[in-house]
C-alpha cells in the first residue's frame, strides 16, 4: 500500500504569526500537483495561542501535530516525532519562513525521491549581513 506524502509545516514560539499567514496564502494560490496531507506543528504554544494560529487557518483540510515536548530541542526534535508517527509517509518538512512559490511544487520534489532520499526545504528569516558584527 502506497501512502499519501505528508507536507509538514512547523510553527514555534519563536516565530510570527505572518509567517503563517504567508505560507496559507502560498500553499492556497499554488497548486501542489500531487495529493498530500498537510500537517500543522505547533512547538512550544500554549492552548490560547494555537488557538489564536488556528483562526489564521479556517477553510483549509489539515491535521494538528502538537509536540509534547516542552524542551527546545530545535525543529530537528519535532520532525523526529512526526517521522515517528508516519514511518511509511515520504514527508516534506518545512519550517515556518518556508512557503511553495510555483504551481506543482509538491509533485518536484517528489519526482526526485525514492526510499533512500532526503529533500529539503527551508528559509531562515535571520540576514547574514544582519548577524556579523563589525567594529
Amino acid at each position: 500500500m502506497k501512502y499519501e506524502p505528508i507536507v509538514c509545516y512547523l510553527f514555534t514560539s519563536f516565530d510570527d504569526s505572518s509567517s503563517l499567514r504567508n505560507f496559507i496564502k502560498s500553499y492556497k494560490q499554488y497548486n501542489s500537483g500531487i495529493n498530500h496531507k498537510l500537517i500543522i506543528c505547533f512547538k512550544l504554544l500554549n492552548n490560547s495561542e494555537i488557538k489564536d494560529l488556528k483562526n489564521i487557518i479556517l477553510n483549509i483540510n489539515y491535521s494538528s501535530f502538537i509536540d509534547p515536548i516542552k524542551i527546545n530541542d530545535f525543529d530537528f526534535g519535532t520532525y523526529k516525532r512526526v517521522a515517528e508517527k508516519y514511518p511509511n509517509n515520504q514527508i516534506l518538512f518545512l519550517n515556518s519562513h518556508s512557503y511553495p512559490i510555483c504551481d506543482n511544487w509538491l509533485l518536484k520534489l517528489i519526482n526526485y525521491s525514492d526510499n533512500n532520499t532526503l529533500i529539503g526545504t527551508s528559509a531562515s528569516n535571520e540576514s547574514i549581513l544582519d548577524s556579523i558584527k563589525l567594529k
